[in-house]
């Protein structure tokens, strides 16, 4: 059985970007921005090693990733979202911590996303934030919302 309240770190994941929001349950904690350096296949693996390391530091009891929609009219991209996905649930998994796969529409559903970044800053009281953070702190709203209908 879950914790009342489980840790949660929610992730926006991209090759050149990783919004995160980490929270307990309707808690938030933290968020912001990890952005690899280096060629393709060098930041993949940094996104790996910066998962491994936020698990570490802050022993999730679920990790919650928005699901690449596959609709950005380029195959490599999508290709490339989903090769930075798998590697985060496969560090995730690996290291016993669930994950949660979040559609976009459900983040978007939320209010707080990337087209309302001054949304998702004022619900965590931030003056300012990026897209990816705001499109991760939509993660971790919508990851709330599907607890409620799981629970009901």
């Amino acid at each position: 059985m879950p914790p009342a309240d489980p840790v949660t770190l929610n992730l926006d994941a991209s090759s050149t970007n990783v919004g995160w929001c980490l929270a307990q349950g309707r808690r938030y904690l933290n968020s912001g921005d990890y952005r690899p350096r280096g060629e393709t296949d060098e930041r993949v693996t940094a996104i790996a090693f910066w998962v491994q390391d936020m698990l570490q530091a802050h022993a999730p009891d679920l990790v919650a990733i928005e699901e690449p929609t596959g609709n950005h009219l380029n195959p490599r991209t999508d290709r490339l979202l989903a090769r930075v996905g798998g590697n985060v649930e496969g560090v995730c998994l690996t290291s016993g911590v669930p994950v949660r796969w979040v559609h976009a529409m459900k983040v978007k559903a939320t209010g707080y996303h990337k087209n309302a970044v001054w949304d998702a800053a004022r619900l965590v009281g931030k003056s300012s934030i990026g897209p990816d953070e705001a499109d991760a702190i939509g993660v971790w709203q919508a990851s709330l919302v599907i607890d409620m209908e799981v629970s009901q």
